[in-house]
């Protein structure tokens, strides 16, 4: 599994891998607000984290900022809404969309 985190940032969460750490610009951090030794340190707390996990536990780590601080958790995700964890149900549903149920009858 490639250690990756999804950095929660202003404009949204950013999903990144930790070979790509290297091609992030100056600017992109600042604006991130997180310097790439914080990024790196980020990282290393979410593969610490995951040890314990595989991809198919539906869950990954995330850093967010809090007071100032980068914080470092792990968080779920929906098998219907991440693509890692996407089975071919899931692909149908978003295919399909969701089942049709029947008209329901108020109980007298």
């Amino acid at each position: 599994m490639a250690n990756t985190l999804t950095l929660c940032i202003d404009e949204g969460d950013l999903e990144l891998r930790e070979e790509e750490v290297a091609s992030i610009t100056d600017q992109e951090l600042a604006k991130f607000r997180i310097s790439r030794e914080e990024l790196h340190r980020c990282f290393a707390k979410g593969a610490r984290l995951m040890q314990r996990y595989t991809e198919v536990d539906g869950i990954g780590p995330i850093a967010f900022e809090d007071d100032g601080k980068w914080k470092v958790g792990i968080c779920g995700f929906s098998a219907l809404n991440h693509p890692s964890m996407q089975t071919r149900a899931s692909v149908r549903l978003h295919r399909e969309g969701p089942m049709k149920l029947a008209p329901t009858h108020p109980i007298p």
